[in-house]
């Protein structure tokens, strides 16, 4: 139903693991479980430049519109769950093809791929 690249609103748990809010998150991959999506968080809170496995999405891109998303907002490569869709409220949009190419590669990046 859902698929990479699509930014979604879902219950994404905090790093604790108690408690979890509904936030636009990124679909990475489905898992091997039927109904699970691996996917990355994104917030809008201004993230520090160092922060190497992060992605601004800024308004001021052309298809920052197609996103979904009503400001500048950073997705979170470090910050990933696997969750059952039916923590999903919706698909909003949709990342361009050279941000999924970003995310791609912080992805093997943080995993030493």
């Amino acid at each position: 139903m859902f698929e990479k690249g699509e930014i979604i609103l879902a219950k994404f748990p905090f790093s604790s693991l108690e408690s979890s809010k509904r936030k636009p998150c990124l679909v990475l991959s489905h898992g091997d479980t039927s109904g699970d999506l691996i996917i990355a968080f994104i917030t809008s809170s201004n993230i520090p430049s160092y922060f190497k496995f992060s992605i601004n999405l800024s308004p001021k891109e052309k298809n920052f519109i197609n996103t979904g998303l009503k400001i500048e907002s950073y997705i979170r490569i470090d910050k990933i769950a696997t969750i059952h869709e039916s923590l999903i409220s919706g698909s909003i949009g949709k990342v361009s093809h050279l941000v999924q190419t970003e995310v791609d590669s912080k992805i093997k990046l943080l995993f030493g791929l």
